[in-house]
């Protein structure tokens, strides 16, 4: 489950499914490379909130979501 700040965002169901796989494989590694650089979980938090509000903005043009290392 995703917050409902970036399901509002996001209209169509098909890219809504590849944000919410988006949000669930990055989201640790973003919170923690943000509170390394910020030193603050409360600013992290922040940083991560306006990152996902553009990516759901943006998630028309997201083609493919997977590692190619993976």
């Amino acid at each position: 489950m995703i917050p409902v700040i970036y399901a509002n965002i996001i209209d169509d169901p098909v890219h809504l499914a590849k944000f919410e796989k988006i949000y669930h494989k990055y989201y640790k590694q973003m919170f923690f490379t943000a509170n390394q650089i910020l030193n603050d979980s409360y600013e992290a938090e922040d940083a991560l909130q306006d990152a996902f509000i553009g990516i759901a903005r943006n998630m028309k043009t997201i083609v493919r979501i997977e590692d190619p290392k993976d």
